[in-house]
């Protein structure tokens, strides 16, 4: 039964993390002002959560720029 329960907590898991997209986090000892992305396609960007709240182009791009806050080290 514990065997199954853990199953199920892993395929759940993963499952949130395909279905919720990317999740950065600052790796550095110093703050982040901002982050530039780089996609190997066009996309959309609809929402960001987190530290930065404005990124540009606000229309679909290839790459992207995040600001609008600060995101501390570890975050």
């Amino acid at each position: 039964m514990r065997k199954i329960g853990l199953f199920f907590f892993f395929v759940g898991l993963f499952g949130y993390a395909l279905f919720a997209g990317t999740v950065l986090m600052n790796d550095s000892d110093d703050a982040a002002r901002g982050v530039r992305i780089i996609f190997s396609a066009p996309v959309e960007i609809t929402t960001v959560g987190g530290a930065f709240t404005e990124w540009s182009p606000a229309e679909t791009g290839t790459e992207f720029i995040l600001s609008g806050g600060v995101a501390k080290p570890w975050d």
